[in-house]
């Protein structure tokens, strides 16, 4: 045997060896990654388009230089203000990149911060912004649903870019957030305690999964979805999204207002008519389509916005009657995701797990301070009020970031010290401006025990005042603040109700109202101007509608006493009558029946509304298509 065949079969031999090794060693590797967690969870290509499994192979090892080139391009396109074009190679390296969270992190943030803020309407920004939250909620979190900082990133961005008042065309987004979540959900919060507001919502979490397991629980619906598929529909976000848009808007307290609503209702736009005549006109049709809008409703959630219903209302069972309207909502909601994939995580010096911790806090904050939303659909007028029913669920949440901590770092952290003390100041001064002083002792002398000893404190004295001075000294030092001075005028607004109007003291009633009014000019005239909202940045809306939405809340605010809101609206001055029977009209009239109120003796229309109504708001033309319908109730 020569030289040169012995060579060969020794490396024959040592190449099957290495083999036979290789393939032992797999199974105790991918063991290793798994225990480890260094792996998605994915199989590669699993959870992925075709066309990402493809790409992702395709290139080989030259896929790293050509994810740097597309890096270099597509910033140098957004630079030079070529933003679609950037937004293309951003989609072409999410692609190429998809188990890399960094590659999602940045460019979803690029689009929701950098790219929007230098487009010039507010239609341009909300859109960017919404790219940026599909990039992450949509495509990012699942093909990497154990990376953390997607979570959190996309928390941020509802809590902080929609949420906060930053953005010159913060108020065009949230009024469109608004409106959007009211297509899909309907007005869930409408005058309702916590426990009803979260059965509506069970509703929807209690509906089957399939449509099959949907006619055989409720078989009324199978002669609905016939008629649905005559008119060239499915039951999925489009039918969804057009019976959710017909129902707000005729049901728009504006639009009644303004004469397009009645027994013969025109079409809002953007709506087929054959829905109208063929499925939302027929009487008999109402529970079952009711239903159907339920399932949809719950299919929505799942397949178009990535959420769970069943942790949907796990957090409104946990934190209270959170409003799925509001940016704040969502931001809870996809940190409360984030936390739950952090409990499973042997990693404990990410510094994301505790952001994402932190990011649930901030967001309860956020509801606690303005979490109660006022929005008619047609004005699309919104107005954002404080709710101290949130209170007791930041401390909640705050106790639970502390028990992470403790457990992923075995040691206490201060950090969440200074928040947690200003908060528990802001829970004294909202409980004292809304007048339920028991809280706000017990608020203030909580926080006095916690941390009225720091040195700081100690130093400044700060604790050694009286509430009274520390209500007075924290509205002085915190008037510049949007979220404090629309908690100090609604505030006022509701202690002007409870002590001036329920005891027919107009003189009590104008003195807390002139107060809220002081207030609401000291902050407009520092408001800061933007060209791009109708709404400016840091404006709330104008006195007379500022007094209306507050009035409107609390009056539908089925907690409060009938008998306690029948005298209020007796001594209610005739302006804020008009402004507020049609408004309250439906409402009044249900919660009062059910408590054996008459309703036309403890809710009478005010002398001249037919009157003021034609001078206010004059009925319009009439429009092609009208609608001869009973409008379903959501």
């Amino acid at each position: 045997m020569s030289k040169n065949r012995i060579t060969q079969l020794i490396a024959m031999v040592v190449g099957l060896c290495c083999l036979l090794t290789v393939a032992l060693l797999v199974g105790p590797i991918n063991q290793q990654r798994q225990t480890l967690q260094i792996e998605t969870g994915l199989e590669l290509g699993e959870g992925m388009p075709p066309h990402v499994a493809l790409a992702t192979s395709a290139l080989g090892s030259f896929r790293g230089l050509f994810v740097d080139i597309l890096w270099y391009r597509a910033n140098q396109l957004k630079e030079e203000g070529k933003f679609h074009e950037a937004n293309t190679l951003s989609q072409w390296i999410t692609t190429l990149q998809p188990r890399f969270q960094q590659v999602w992190s940045f460019h979803a943030w690029n689009m929701a911060y950098n790219i929007s803020v230098a487009t010039h309407t507010p239609e341009e920004r909300w859109d960017w912004v919404n790219k940026g939250i599909r990039l992450l909620r949509d495509r990012g979190i699942p093909l990497n649903p154990r990376a953390i900082r997607l979570y959190r990133e996309l928390s941020w961005i509802f809590f902080h870019k929609v949420g906060q008042f930053s953005d010159d065309a913060h108020w065009y987004y949230k009024r469109e957030l608004a409106f959007e979540m009211q297509q899909v959900l309907g007005d869930l919060n409408r005058g309702g305690t916590t426990e009803q507001i979260i059965a509506r919502f069970k509703q929807i979490v209690d509906m089957p999964d399939t449509i099959d397991d949907l006619l055989v629980m409720y078989p009324g619906v199978k002669p609905v979805l016939q008629r649905v598929k005559e008119i060239g529909y499915e039951p999925n976000d489009k039918l969804l999204l057009q019976i959710g848009r017909y129902l707000m808007l005729v049901q728009s307290l504006d639009a009644m207002l303004q004469g397009v609503t009645g027994p013969k209702q025109p079409i809002p736009a953007g709506i087929d008519p054959q829905i109208v005549h063929g499925l939302l006109s027929d009487q008999a049709w109402v529970k079952p389509v009711s239903v159907l809008v339920a399932y949809m409703r719950k299919r929505v959630l799942i397949e178009q916005y990535h959420m769970d219903p069943q942790a949907m209302l796990e957090l409104m069972e946990n934190f209270g009657p959170i409003d799925w309207r509001h940016p704040a909502a969502h931001g809870a909601y996809w940190a409360r995701q984030g936390t739950k994939q952090a409990e499973d995580l042997r990693s404990n010096e990410d510094v994301d797990i505790i952001n994402t911790y932190r990011q649930n806090i901030h967001s309860l904050q956020q509801l606690t301070r303005h979490g109660r939303i006022s929005f008619d659909p047609v004005s699309k007028h919104l107005q954002m009020l404080p709710d101290p029913r949130f209170i007791p669920a930041y401390e909640k949440n705050l106790a639970e970031a502390e028990a992470a901590h403790v457990e992923k770092f075995g040691s206490h952290s201060n950090s969440y010290d200074a928040g947690h003390e200003n908060f528990l100041l802001m829970a004294s001064l909202y409980h004292y401006l809304y007048g339920d002083m028991d809280k706000a002792y017990f608020y203030f002398k909580r926080v006095r025990r916690l941390y009225g000893d720091k040195p700081h404190n100690v130093q400044s004295q700060r604790y050694a005042r009286t509430v009274q001075d520390m209500v007075l000294f924290e509205l002085k030092g915190n008037k510049d603040m949007m979220d404090r001075s629309v908690q100090f005028i609604d505030a006022m607004i509701r202690r002007s109700l409870e002590e001036g109007l329920v005891n027919g003291r107009r003189d009590i009633f104008e003195r807390f109202l002139g107060l809220a009014k002081k207030m609401h000019e000291g902050f407009q005239k520092r408001g800061v101007v933007s060209t791009v909202s109708p709404q400016d940045r840091m404006k709330v809306l104008p006195w007379r509608q500022t007094l209306r939405a507050s009035y409107i809340s609390y009056m539908k605010t089925e907690s409060v006493n009938p008998l306690m809101r029948a005298r209020i609206w007796a001594n209610t001055p005739r302006f804020l009558q008009y402004d507020s029977y049609d408004r309250l009209f439906e409402t009044i009239q249900l919660q009062f029946t059910k408590a054996n109120l008459d309703p036309a003796l403890a809710f009478r229309p005010p002398p001249g509304l037919d009157e003021y109504r034609k001078k206010n708001h004059p009925p319009k033309d009439p429009k092609k298509n009208k609608a001869d319908v009973d409008v379903m109730r959501q």
